[in-house]
């Protein structure tokens, strides 16, 4: 049973990887330039195939041939394979689907082209941000109309998406509502009459308070690759795959880093391959002609164990140290600051959820790196400290106790004066100030940072969305504050280190259009008045 995971990654790979004619030596990755004809002195980015492999589309930025000329952010370019399996020169396919905005495909379903922004006739910048669909016949395409997709909100200049083979399923990236900080990766669902459903965020096993981005959703529906500057790796942004675990698309095993033959000390994103393929694409800005160039590599049946040990797994971790004694955990990573991404020593504890303590280390000084070992089949609790710095604590969830190495890596946000820090579990009950019982763990949270740094002064807000009248919203948030503010004295914190203020509905952070985005506005956060280096 301790070897179920591994036997899932040898067969994955051999799906994906499995090539009839390898070049080179040594049964290394196969990575060369996509095609000389597709690649040029121009940035390529956002590759996606026709089904039966015959046609690549892809955005080309900054080319002269764009609608927009030299500055246009980006235009869809298409080259076609001929029957001895050589790329035609890529072509612009012009209006409609392009125009001076940046324009990519994120999918193709039959006839149907997913594209990311919204298009106005006139060629005007749109007001809104979301995705659109055109539809192909012989060879032209019809104006992009709006993807209905419900409550979608993008705060983030970045978008990119990923469709399901079966054209069910879209993968966005995005900043939106329940995020952690940059660009997140959410899922959405197409309903029967052909919307979509609100996009649900995947959750904190996949998802980092820096960018996840250029999703791709294997033909299982159920294996994930993304580019991330979150899970440490070898560049700017890494390759990185993960599988669901369960229905509810916030259970994820934990994110492997596709390795350093892949993945580069420059950026790799957009990873895209077709079902029964014996090759994958992606782009990188490593020995590129330009800013980026599409790129493809193959792999040998027989070197997928040496694969997983080299470049799935951690760096000095074998496949033996994973076949480990019944229900031992090893939990496993690095700490960061989270402005500078440098390593930090702080203090971790495991705890059970009934608050007793399995096992405490501190991380490495040097690197940030920490390893714990612990006996364990339940769910448990990490907390992650260090002087200076916001502490975070994570809920594990096992939802199969036969993978024994969990991968995590944290970032801390240091305590900087004129930092707001956002407390997303600190509800209330409808129109009180009434904590619910969810909003206690992270007040606790709270008060150990300012016990850990009693040099700490902070300033409390409350918000309301802008419903009602606006007097008893202000009282209301206040008193929301206050509930806070004496929480936490309480507790033992001074009451001088804490002031506070109802601020009602007058500081929305998104729009107050819609139940789900008011929801964000009601919120309370604190702001580093105060540190000891003052």
């Amino acid at each position: 049973m301790k070897l179920k995971w591994i036997i899932f990654l040898i067969f994955l790979l051999n799906i994906f990887f499995h090539a009839e004619e390898i070049i080179g030596q040594g049964g290394e990755f196969i990575v060369i330039p996509f095609s000389d004809s597709v690649n040029s002195e121009y940035d390529e980015q956002a590759p996606v195939m026709t089904p039966d492999g015959g046609k690549i589309y892809f955005t080309r930025a900054k080319h002269p041939e764009n609608i927009g000329g030299r500055k246009d952010p980006g235009d869809i370019w298409f080259s076609e394979m001929d029957e001895q399996g050589r790329w035609s020169t890529p072509r612009n396919p012009g209006e409609p689907l392009n125009n001076s905005q940046y324009n990519a495909i994120t999918g193709i379903d039959g006839k149907s082209f997913y594209l990311t922004g919204h298009y106005i006739p006139g060629d005007k910048k749109p007001k809104t941000r979301g995705l659109s669909v055109s539809y192909e016949s012989q060879g032209q395409w019809s104006f992009p109309e709006p993807l209905d997709i419900q409550y979608y909100s993008n705060l983030s200049d970045h978008q990119s998406a990923c469709l399901s083979y079966d054209g069910n399923i879209m993968v966005h990236s995005m900043e939106s509502y329940n995020g952690r900080g940059a660009e997140d990766l959410y899922v959405s669902f197409k309903k029967p009459d052909g919307s979509w459903t609100d996009v649900k965020n995947l959750g904190t096993i996949i998802n980092t308070r820096y960018q996840e981005k250029t999703p791709f959703l294997a033909a299982d529906n159920q294996t994930l690759i993304f580019s991330s500057n979150g899970h440490g790796g070898e560049g700017s942004m890494d390759l990185f795959m993960s599988r669901r675990e369960d229905d509810t698309w916030n259970n994820w095993s934990a994110p492997v880093n596709l390795g350093r033959v892949i993945n580069t000390n420059g950026r790799e994103l957009y990873y895209f391959v077709l079902p029964g393929s014996d090759e994958a694409i992606f782009c990188s800005t490593l020995n590129s002609d330009g800013y980026g160039d599409i790129k493809h590599y193959q792999l040998k049946p027989e070197d997928i164990i040496e694969a997983l040990e080299v470049t799935m797994m951690a760096e000095d971790t074998s496949i033996q140290e994973f076949i480990t004694e019944k229900d031992v955990l090893v939990l496993k990573g690095k700490v960061f600051n989270a402005e500078t991404n440098e390593p930090i020593e702080a203090g971790i504890s495991v705890l059970l959820s009934n608050e007793s303590t399995v096992a405490e280390i501190s991380t490495d000084i040097q690197t940030g790196e920490y390893q714990i070992e612990f006996a364990s089949k339940n769910n448990f609790i990490i907390r992650i400290g260090a002087r200076g710095f916001m502490n975070v604590e994570d809920n594990i969830q096992l939802s199969d106790s036969d993978q024994p190495l969990i991968l995590k890596n944290y970032y801390l946000e240091p305590l900087e004066v004129g930092k707001t820090f956002k407390l997303n579990n600190v509800l209330f009950n409808r129109a009180t100030a009434t904590l619910v019982d969810t909003a206690y763990a992270e007040l606790d949270n709270v008060f150990r940072m300012m016990s850990d740094n009693p040099e700490i002064h902070i300033e409390l807000s409350g918000h309301t969305d802008n419903q009602g009248n606006a007097r008893k919203n202000l009282e209301l948030s206040q008193a929301r504050v206050d509930v806070v503010k004496d929480y936490l004295v309480s507790h033992g914190i001074q009451e001088e280190r804490i002031s506070g203020k109802g601020y009602g509905g007058t500081r929305p952070i998104t729009s107050n259009r819609t139940e789900e985005t008011r929801r964000l506005n009601r919120r309370v956060e604190f702001k580093v008045i105060q540190t000891g280096s003052q």
